[in-house]
């Protein structure tokens, strides 16, 4: 059966298709606007990070594994979608090891993270009467392996890491929040009637 086409629609074709020859054949993509892009970026990070990524996550070292490949291949919205997952977690798990929020502190000032950051330092600050003992603490197996995996990654130590949470909680300690007369604040934006 003979094409429809006449042999010119056949040649002009022919010419578009050379001139795309850098893009694959068919492949769609997509673009958005500017201002969109980080919200569409992060929302895609979530998507793959919860989707793809987290079902194959079993141990903390998984964690670090994936956060190293983030940081070592520029994916600065991989990292944070990392964070939001283990920062949700630290909500709605208030059973986690000492141990385990070491090693999340410890990730998250390796990695940049700093939400994570205050969150285990915020609860290790209420807990710091577990690292009385420090020498004890330090014999045990699972902080040996956390101290080991410090050296190895950062060239830190795990009694750093301990001094920085006992320095956090005194920190803390010396802030006071004083209350605010209501007549004094000068902050106040209600006004009577007397002011007008």
């Amino acid at each position: 059966m003979y094409d429809a086409k006449t042999e010119d629609e056949a040649e002009d074709f022919e010419e578009d298709e050379g001139a795309g020859g850098d893009e694959e054949e068919g492949e769609p993509h997509f673009e958005c606007d500017q201002q969109d892009k980080e919200h569409i970026h992060d929302m895609l990070a979530n998507l793959y990070f919860n989707k793809v990524v987290l079902p194959q996550m079993e141990y903390i070292e998984d964690f670090v594994d994936f956060l190293i490949d983030a940081e070592l291949n520029d994916l600065p919205v991989l990292k944070r979608a990392c964070e939001r997952y283990l920062c949700s977690e630290l909500n709605t798990k208030k059973d986690i090891s000492t141990c385990l929020l070491l090693d999340l502190l410890f990730n998250s000032i390796v990695f940049n993270q700093p939400v994570m950051k205050s969150m285990t330092l915020s609860e290790l600050s209420n807990r710091t009467h577990e690292f009385v003992d420090l020498d004890g603490l330090l014999q045990q197996d699972e902080f040996v392996d956390l101290d080991k995996r410090m050296h190895n990654l950062a060239d830190r130590n795990l009694t750093e890491l301990i001094e920085q949470c006992i320095n956090f909680r005194d920190q803390k300690a010396r802030v006071r929040i004083l209350p605010v007369r209501q007549e004094e604040n000068p902050f106040d934006t209600q006004f009577s009637a007397k002011d007008f």
